[in-house]
């Protein structure tokens, strides 16, 4: 049987796993906000109580990339998202297609204004509660990064 979790906020919730998870952990960016709080708020529809935790950090990583492929073009995510489906069967490939596109659409509709790729995220189990660390970077700075990584820079 699942150990059942309390999960307490210690910010003023603006949604359900803001309130579930709390979004107090990581430092207030430049810009004035938590990307935890941020990335929590995005991820909202797609993860429930009842999922297991390996379900929910499932979504959760799901989540990060629809957030990182909200920046590139249509046809680049869409390209790279169906090499990434080969191996599931076809019904689940249709699902988490569907999914993935309405992510990247949530992004692009309701976080526009939030440009910073999330290069990683830990979940802490904290006994009667979770931490959720987001480490992110200004989206201007991961781009140079790609584009020196693709040309073999070092710097």
């Amino acid at each position: 049987m699942a150990r059942q979790k309390k999960r307490t906020a210690k910010t003023a919730p603006t949604s359900r796993l803001l309130q579930e998870w709390g979004a107090h952990y990581d430092e207030i960016l430049p810009e004035g906000y938590k990307m935890s709080a941020v990335f929590l708020e995005f991820m909202e529809p797609y993860v429930t109580d009842d999922m297991e935790p390996e379900e929910q950090h499932l979504r959760f990583r799901f989540s990060q990339i629809a957030w990182n492929a909200s920046f590139l073009p249509m046809q680049k995510w869409l390209q790279e998202f169906i090499s990434v489906l080969k191996p599931f069967p076809p019904a689940d490939q249709i699902i988490l297609k569907d999914m993935f596109a309405s992510m990247v659409e949530r992004k692009r509709q309701n976080f526009a204004e939030y440009r910073r790729f999330i290069t990683d995220f830990e979940i802490l189990d904290q006994g009667d509660d979770y931490r959720l660390l987001v480490l992110s970077v200004p989206i201007e700075d991961e781009k140079k990064n790609i584009i020196d990584e693709y040309r073999g820079d070092d710097r």
